[in-house]
C-alpha cells in the first residue's frame, strides 16, 4: 500500500477504507484505529476528521462502511438494525483483512465511533473476537456497560446535544432521535456511564479538569485501565462533529500513550507538546510496538492529557 493514500477494499461483500500514515515504511508495524461513522454519515467523513492526527501519530486507519450508512448496535440505528446485520462480525473481518495487508500490532488495535458508531464501538469489548486495546465514543454509547476486563475508554459528549441527550435516552420527555432508548424506562447519563467505567476499570477515585472553550473532563485515578469523560460546551451540537471533531488529536494521544506504556515505553511530551515514547533496550518503533505487551498502564492523574487541537492544553 502507498503511504497516505486510502485504499477502498472489499471483505465479505462489503467495503472498508484502509490508510497508512503519510510518512511510513513498508517494514513498519502500525497501531490500528478503526473508525465507525454515524447514522447517515460516511467512511470518507470519518477519514477527513482523523487523517491529519493519524499522520502526526503514525496510526493506520481502517474505516468500515455501514449498510445504508448505518450500524446495528443494540440501541441504534436505521436499516442495519432493522436488518439485524452482524456488524460486529464485519468489523472483526475488517481488522483481520487489514492485518493481512499491512503489519499491525495485535496489542495496539483501537476503535473510535461517532453517534451510531459510538453505540457500536462500546459493544466491542464484550461482542468482538478482537482484543481492543482502547475505545473512544463520541455522542453515542450503549447504556449497558460491559467488558470482560478493564479497557481504556475516552468518552466525549456535547452538553447541548439534542439528538443523543447527555442525560441519556429513554421513553417520555427525554426521547432522542431515531428510536434510541425509546424502550427504556430509565435514562442513563454520560456521567453515569463514566461511573460505570470507573467501577469496571477498578479506579479508586476520579477528579475533574477544566479546559478552555467551556469543556470539562473527568479523569479516573488509580485505574487498572484509564477512563476519561470530556463534556464539550460552547454551544456544540451533534451536527458539529459530522465533518469536524476538534478532539481527534486528543483521541490519538490517548491511544498513543496506551500503546507506548503497555509495550514498555516511557511516555513524555516536549516543550512544544509533542508526544515522545522512549523505548527500553534500544527498540526503535515509534510506540515501542516491537516490545512485549504487559507493562503497567499509565495513570492519567499523573499526566496531563494533551489538547493538540487549537494548541490548547488541558
Amino acid at each position: 500500500m502507498e503511504c497516505g493514500q486510502p485504499a477502498l477494499l472489499r471483505v465479505s461483500e462489503r467495503q472498508y477504507l484502509l490508510r497508512l500514515p503519510a510518512r511510513c515504511s513498508p517494514s513498519e508495524t502500525f497501531p490500528l484505529l478503526v473508525l465507525l461513522h454515524c447514522y447517515g454519515c460516511t467512511a470518507w467523513q470519518e477519514l477527513s476528521k482523523y487523517q491529519s492526527a493519524a499522520d502526526e501519530y503514525g496510526f493506520a486507519l481502517a474505516i468500515p462502511k455501514g449498510i445504508a450508512n448505518s450500524w446495528n448496535a443494540p440501541s441504534c440505528c436505521g436499516p442495519a438494525k432493522q436488518m439485524a446485520l452482524d456488524d460486529v462480525g464485519f468489523i472483526d473481518r475488517v481488522v483481520e483483512d487489514a492485518s493481512r495487508k499491512i503489519k499491525i500490532a495485535p496489542s495496539a488495535i483501537y476503535a473510535a465511533g461517532f453517534s451510531n458508531g459510538g453505540f457500536l464501538a462500546s459493544t466491542l469489548p464484550s461482542a468482538s473476537r478482537i482484543h481492543w486495546a482502547g475505545l473512544s465514543m463520541a455522542a453515542g454509547h450503549e447504556y449497558d456497560v460491559r467488558a470482560p476486563s478493564p479497557t481504556p475508554v475516552f468518552i466525549h459528549h456535547c452538553s447541548t446535544d439534542e439528538k443523543v441527550l447527555i442525560d441519556g435516552c429513554c421513553e417520555g420527555h427525554q426521547r432522542c432521535c431515531c428510536g434510541i432508548g425509546w424502550h427504556l424506562k430509565q435514562c442513563t447519563s454520560a456521567i453515569a456511564l463514566f461511573g460505570a467505567w470507573l467501577k469496571l476499570n477498578k479506579c479508586v477515585a476520579s477528579h475533574s479538569l477544566r479546559e478552555p472553550e467551556g469543556s470539562a473532563c473527568s479523569v479516573g485515578v488509580g485505574c487498572a485501565a484509564n477512563v476519561t469523560l470530556c463534556v464539550h460546551g460552547g454551544g456544540c451540537e451533534h451536527a458539529d462533529w459530522v465533518d469536524r471533531f476538534p478532539a481527534a488529536s486528543s483521541v490519538l494521544v490517548f491511544f498513543a500513550r496506551e500503546a507506548c506504556v503497555v509495550h514498555g515505553g516511557q511516555f513524555s511530551t516536549t516543550a512544544y507538546r509533542q508526544p515522545i515514547c522512549s523505548c527500553a533496550d534500544g527498540r526503535s518503533s515509534r510506540w515501542c510496538l516491537d516490545g512485549t505487551p504487559g507493562a503497567a498502564r499509565p495513570d492519567w492523574h499523573e499526566h496531563k492529557i494533551l489538547r493538540q487541537h487549537r494548541g490548547g492544553e488541558l
